[in-house]
């Protein structure tokens, strides 16, 4: 089996959750800029074997696209471009930054640390990559279509 890779993009932000290698456990890994996740992908895809990279869409209660869905699309097509042969995926990351805030609580984290954005981006992309692998682990009549 292999690692699976969870983005959480912001315009300033980005949230990395990595799995473990039998891609069974999601943790959140690093915050980057948009500018450092490339250079990061390069390196860690050739130590890890990477089985695909799930990258939160953010959509509406209404189920329509967010305000930056538009970026996160630009974003994939760029993984595309450098990654081709990676198989990439797009999750529904609704209620993710409030689970993430949840989490960090219930964690009996300090309200300092709990503000930290960088903690709660590579928290909220780890929930992205397990909600992803859960649905696709419990319902295997819907198969994973990589967009590419």
């Amino acid at each position: 089996m292999a690692r699976w890779i969870g983005i959480d993009y912001g315009k300033r932000r980005v949230g990395i959750a990595v799995t473990d290698p039998l891609g069974l456990i999601s943790s959140p890994h690093k915050t980057l800029t948009p500018n450092e996740v490339i250079p990061f992908l390069q390196d860690y895809l050739t130590h890890e074997l990477v089985e695909g990279i799930v990258l939160g869409m953010p959509r509406t209660l209404e189920n329509e696209e967010g305000p930056i869905a538009h970026l996160v699309k630009q974003f994939t097509r760029m993984l595309h471009r450098y990654f081709p042969t990676m198989p990439l995926y797009h999750h529904d990351e609704r209620f993710t930054t409030k689970l993430a805030q949840v989490a960090l609580r219930e964690a009996g984290l300090k309200k300092k640390k709990r503000k930290d954005k960088d903690l709660l981006n590579a928290v909220s992309a780890s929930f992205i990559l397990r909600s992803f692998l859960e649905l696709h682990a419990r319902d295997k009549s819907q198969p994973v279509t990589p967009l590419f």
